[in-house]
């Protein structure tokens, strides 16, 4: 089982002797999982070190943007076999460390052995390290293995690429590089019932994180409840067409879901294709009919792809 221990700069020891792999991992994408499957393939324990979601305010002075939650990480670590999820707090006290003092207080500290790192990795106060100074520093005290870029349809494949393709809706793609579907997971919040009254009930999903959003639009899609899992069309956007909103949320009707009762409950939305656009009908009647069409297709694609 994973061992998670979480970090601040002040309260670091000794873990073990680690093939340590080092990034952000903000959607353990195909580049991130090339590094983890170099250290699950080495004679120590294997061990990924990220940054608490601080990172983005501090660093990045933005939002958080989340791809691939928290809890999601360790899921996914887990089933890949990593020993340890280590998660360093991210405050200005780090942020401020030089190179020298972020392998000596970080990186030999925690008992790495083997550093493996990503070709264009970089760390310390601005950015300033570089991989020639993880093993110019070294002292024979640990190794450093870097691995090469991977091209992802003539794109670096990295996070900025993943939050790039989910904003434009692109969710085929961003599952290739993910290597699984788009996850939201929220909370199921009541709504105006609009969907009830047309015959196609959705549950609006409060997301749990900070999550990209994805473009507006109408997507297939599977749901996942406490229960089971569903095949689903889910609407990204403002519903234009009846009682237009002025922020976006996550619609979701469930095929051949027969409980009405999701409230309060939190579910899983993953994104495998975008259908259409969302666009404003001239009335409910066809808006409706569009409804029974996108639903077909919904079916179809999951009749013709053999996906899980």
């Amino acid at each position: 089982m994973m061992i998670v221990k979480k970090f601040t700069l002040d309260n670091i020891n000794y873990v073990d002797d680690l093939a340590l792999c080092l990034g952000f991992f903000n959607g353990l994408h195909i580049g991130h999982l090339r590094l983890i499957e170099k250290s699950l393939n080495l004679p120590l324990k294997s061990a990924v070190l990220t940054f608490s979601d601080t990172f983005y305010p501090i660093v990045l002075h933005q939002k958080e943007k989340v791809i691939t939650s928290s809890e999601d990480q360790k899921e996914i670590l887990e089933r890949l076999g990593v020993d340890y999820l280590l998660i360093l707090r991210f405050d200005e006290k780090v942020m401020r460390l030089s190179k020298e003092d972020f392998i000596e207080k970080i990186l030999v500290k925690l008992g790495s052995k083997k550093l493996i790192c990503g070709f264009d990795y970089s760390f310390g106060h601005k950015a300033s390290g570089t991989i020639s100074d993880l093993i110019n520093l070294a002292h024979d005290r640990y190794e450093v293995e870097v691995v090469d870029k991977i091209d992802f349809y003539h794109q670096k494949a990295a996070t900025t690429t993943a939050i790039k393709l989910i904003e434009e809706g692109k969710v085929d793609l961003v599952n290739e590089l993910l290597t699984r579907p788009y996850q939201i997971t929220g909370k199921v919040v009541q709504g105006k019932r609009n969907g009830h009254l047309l015959g196609f009930p959705t549950a609006n999903v409060l997301p749990k994180y900070a999550y990209v959003m994805p473009k507006n639009g109408v997507y297939v899609a599977k749901v996942v409840t406490p229960e089971n899992e569903y095949m689903a069309m889910v609407n990204v956007g403002i519903h234009p067409t009846i009682d237009a909103l002025e922020e976006k949320i996550i619609e979701a009707h469930l095929l051949d879901f027969n409980d009405d009762d999701l409230y309060n409950q939190e579910i899983k939305v993953k994104f495998y294709h975008h259908l259409r656009e969302e666009i404003k009908f001239d009335s409910s009647k066809k808006l409706v009919c569009m409804l029974k069409r996108n639903e077909q297709e919904v079916r179809e694609y999951f009749k013709n792809i053999n996906i899980k």
